[in-house]
């Protein structure tokens, strides 16, 4: 039996974006992409080998929340990623 997209992503939800090192993280891609590839069979046992092989990061907190108003004065800065993420969750929570 095949995993679902969430049991997948789960595994993966505490992590950041970015690697140790600054690459980025491309297990939550990876294992949408297997999915649409039709290989949900080989998605849990892929991201294991991934979470054992690569320097993950913790998934980083928020300090100074992104308005909807300016959230201009805060494009290109890195070091508001985990302020980006805050914003976006956010913003899908309050869509229709």
């Amino acid at each position: 039996m095949g995993a679902t997209i969430d049991e997948a992503l789960e595994i993966l939800h505490c992590t950041s974006p970015e690697l140790v090192g600054g690459h980025s993280n491309h297990g939550p891609m990876v294992a949408e992409a297997l999915f649409a590839l039709g290989r949900p069979d080989a998605v849990l046992l892929w991201t294991a080998g991934y979470k054992s092989r690569v320097a993950l990061r913790e998934h980083p907190s928020a300090h100074n929340p992104i308005s909807r108003v300016a959230w201009r004065e805060s494009l290109g800065d890195a070091s508001r990623i985990a302020d980006w993420i805050t914003f976006f969750d956010r913003e899908l929570v309050e869509a229709p």
